[in-house]
């Protein structure tokens, strides 16, 4: 099953925050996603973007689609240095699809070659 459209938003809140950039082209990842992606990874990055949305409600009181800019990179950091190892892995899968779905603009491969 696919991410439905608000999941979606929340995945790319999170790959911007990621960044520090927006995507330009989320679109055709996610339409290599829903085709190459087996279900079960599917099912996978559903849960790790529900676990990361809702995360900083234990510390920040907040989920993260609901926090500025800074609250969200306060919170990727804090992940990063002593989040669980289930968070931790999360973001770090979420960076790869981050990076997958940053490539996928002409411009931003281009200016890296």
């Amino acid at each position: 099953m696919s991410l439905l459209a608000f999941e979606r938003r929340w995945a790319e809140a999170l790959f911007t925050a990621i960044l520090d950039a927006p995507l330009s082209r989320a679109d055709v990842l996610w339409s290599r996603f829903d085709t190459a992606a087996a279900p079960l990874t599917r099912f996978g990055l559903r849960f790790m973007v529900w676990a990361l949305i809702f995360l900083p409600l234990l510390r920040f009181e907040r989920p993260f689609f609901a926090m500025g800019a800074d609250a969200r990179a306060r919170f990727l950091t804090h992940v990063e240095a002593r989040g669980s190892y289930f968070a931790r892995q999360s973001l770090t899968t979420l960076k790869m699809l981050a990076c997958f779905a940053l490539y996928e603009d002409d411009a931003v491969r281009g200016s890296a070659s």
